[in-house]
């Protein structure tokens, strides 16, 4: 097997895993809030939370939170990592968005329920203010 052939091989396999790697920390964020056995305190301005429609997860919005104030709804996209928040905003300019638009990272660090949902509360208070 030649050195390019490796070399293809290998991004091709990282690019596979780091999509995967993708789709469970979308699912463990989602997890966190659609749990039925956990019970969690939700604040007052907390409405629900839906995936993004197709259209929506093309302009990067993998999930939508809705609320009872305004702004109606803050738009969610999660990444794996700060380097992979950094390309986002490289690939999407904030003056692409009308909304507010919150990138979590959810690293190897916060995999539990609880965590997710802190650093989600936390984020949400200092961007859009909401407590």
């Amino acid at each position: 097997m030649s050195k390019h052939t490796r070399r293809r091989l290998r991004r091709h396999i990282g690019g596979r895993i780091g999509w995967w790697r993708g789709k469970l920390n979308e699912e463990r964020f989602f997890s966190a809030f659609n749990l039925e056995v956990e019970n969690f305190e939700k604040p007052l301005w907390f409405k629900k939370i839906r995936r993004g429609t197709p259209g929506e997860d093309n302009r990067g919005i993998d999930f939508v939170i809705e609320t009872y104030t305004k702004p109606e709804r803050i738009f969610i996209q999660i990444k794996s990592s700060q380097r992979g928040k950094c390309k986002f905003w490289k690939k999407h300019l904030s003056s692409d968005f009308e909304f507010p638009l919150i990138v979590l990272v959810l690293d190897v660090y916060c995999r539990e329920c609880g965590k997710v949902r802190r650093l989600f509360f936390e984020t949400i208070k200092t961007t859009v203010g909401l407590d």
